[in-house]
C-alpha cells in the first residue's frame, strides 16, 4: 500500500538549479528538504506555498498530498491530489494521484474499520486502472481491498448472526424467567390459598366448639332451673 512518489523530487531539484532565486522554487526546495527529514507538516506547508506562488508547479501540490498523507491527514491529502488531477491531462499522472487517494481510504479502513472507506478505496483503484490498466501495484491493491471487503461482509454477517442468536437466547432466558416467576407466583398463591383454607377451617372448628360449649352450658343451666322449680313445687 505505497504512495506514488517516484521521480517527482528529482525533477523538482533539477529545476531548482536553473532559477533557484525565485520564491516558489525556494519554497519547493525547502519542502523537499523537510520531506526527506520526515518533517511532513513543514514540508506540506512549503509545497503549498510553492504552488500558491506559481500554480504551474503542479508537482508541488502532488508532493503536498504525499506529505499530508504521511502526516496522517488523509482528507487534506485527497484535496491536494484532486487539485493535481484537475490540472493534468496525462492519464498516467492522473492514475498516480487516483492510486494515492485509494490508498488514503484504505488506510482509513485499516484504522477505523469503516466499510464506506473500503468501498471508496475500491472505487479509486478502479478509476486509477482505467487511466493506467498496466499498473500492477494498483491492481494488487484493488484485489486486496476487494478481499478485505468480502472478509468484512462475512465478519459482519457472522456478527449479525451472533447478535440474532444472542437476542434469541436472551428472549428464551427471559421467557424462562417469566415462566419461573409465574410458577413461583402460582406456588405462593396456592400456598396462601391452602393456608387460608386451613385457617378458615380452624376458625370454623373453633366456632363450632364455642357454640357447643355455649349450648352445653345453657342445657346445664336449664336443667338446674328445672330441678329448682320441681323442688319448690314439692315443698308446697
Amino acid at each position: 500500500m505505497k504512495i506514488k512518489i517516484s521521480g517527482i523530487f528529482i525533477l523538482l531539484l533539477c529545476s531548482l538549479n536553473v532559477i533557484g532565486q525565485y520564491k516558489a522554487k525556494i519554497e519547493l526546495n525547502e519542502g523537499v528538504k523537510a520531506y526527506e527529514n520526515g518533517e511532513y507538516q513543514k514540508a506540506q506547508e512549503h509545497f503549498e506555498n510553492s504552488f500558491s506562488e506559481n500554480p504551474a508547479y503542479t508537482k508541488a501540490i502532488f508532493n503536498a498530498g504525499n506529505a499530508a498523507y504521511l502526516n496522517g491527514d488523509f482528507e487534506a491529502a485527497r484535496d491536494f491530489y484532486n487539485k493535481y488531477i484537475g490540472s493534468k491531462e496525462n492519464k498516467f499522472e492522473r492514475a498516480e494521484a487516483l492510486h494515492n487517494i485509494g490508498n488514503s481510504y484504505l488506510k482509513n479502513f485499516k484504522e477505523k474499520k469503516d466499510e464506506n472507506s473500503l468501498i471508496e478505496s475500491i472505487n479509486y483503484f478502479k478509476k486509477s486502472l482505467r487511466e493506467n490498466p498496466n499498473d500492477q501495484e494498483t491492481r494488487y491493491n484493488l484485489a486486496y481491498a476487494l478481499n478485505q471487503l468480502q472478509q468484512n461482509k462475512e465478519e459482519n454477517k457472522e456478527d449479525n448472526q451472533q447478535q440474532d442468536e444472542n437476542k434469541d437466547q436472551d428472549k428464551k432466558d427471559q421467557e424462562q424467567k417469566d415462566q419461573e416467576k409465574r410458577d413461583q407466583d402460582k406456588k405462593i398463591k396456592t400456598k396462601k390459598t391452602k393456608t387460608k383454607k386451613i385457617r378458615n377451617k380452624k376458625i370454623k372448628i373453633k366456632r363450632i366448639k364455642t357454640k357447643r360449649k355455649i349450648m352445653k352450658k345453657e342445657r346445664v343451666i336449664k336443667k338446674k332451673k328445672k330441678r329448682k322449680k320441681e323442688k319448690c313445687l314439692k315443698n308446697k
